[in-house]
């Protein structure tokens, strides 16, 4: 990965800094930084932390993924698109939060969970679009021991996680307008679990397989 691509992602997570200090003397004291799911503040930092500490937070993230992503030996088997996205993630979370946060500081009513879930409905049907592209990695994708364990493992419920996680993005999108927590909570177990059982059960089959060859 090149410095100018690190340099890059690392400074845009800090651009909200810029706007912070821009606005400073008109933030409270107290900064609302965390919400429910209802986009109601539930969390309040110091201005400084909102302005400074959040961006420093999300650079520092970034540079620890970039860090995974460029020490994994098998980096040759990521999908170019998903590496976009990974490089990319943590710039675009700074800039959001941030200005969220700034928004609602202000006395803006932003309108926070549609906001949120609009974001991560297109995550997900991008990355679950991508994902069957995947390879055999230690750094993205569904990592568990079965899958890294065997290709064929792999890419049978890396084609299902993508098939989830489309579908998932469209409910999470009409859920922009229905906001139940309940949907957006069960929605995102579905797709972290299905994948897993199905990926043991792939293991199961293919060591069962192998007991009665090894047999005869």
């Amino acid at each position: 990965m090149k410095n100018k691509t690190i340099i890059i992602t690392t400074l845009i997570c800090l651009v909200p800094i810029i706007f912070g200090l821009a606005i400073y003397d008109k933030l409270p004291e107290q900064v609302p930084t965390h919400f429910n799911f209802e986009g109601e503040p539930n969390g309040y930092s110091s201005k400084a932390f909102a302005v400074f500490g959040l961006p420093l937070m999300m650079a520092f993230f970034n540079l620890l993924l970039v860090f995974a992503l460029n020490t994994d030996p098998k980096r040759k088997n990521y999908s170019p698109v998903i590496e976009k996205i990974s490089l990319y993630i943590m710039p675009v979370l700074s800039i959001l939060m941030s200005a969220l946060t700034y928004f609602k500081a202000l006395g803006s009513n932003v309108p926070i969970t549609s906001i949120t879930m609009t974001f991560v409905a297109v995550l997900f049907i991008v990355i679950g679009f991508y994902m069957p592209q995947i390879k055999r990695n230690y750094t993205m994708g569904i990592k568990l021991p079965w899958t890294l364990d065997n290709d064929e493992n792999w890419e049978k419920t890396h084609k299902l996680g993508g098939k989830l996680c489309i579908v998932a993005g469209v409910i999470l999108f009409l859920n922009v307008f229905i906001k139940s927590i309940v949907i957006f909570v069960a929605t995102l177990i579905i797709v972290a679990i299905v994948p897993m059982v199905y990926s043991y059960m792939i293991y199961g089959k293919t060591k069962e397989n192998s007991a009665e060859n090894s047999s005869f």
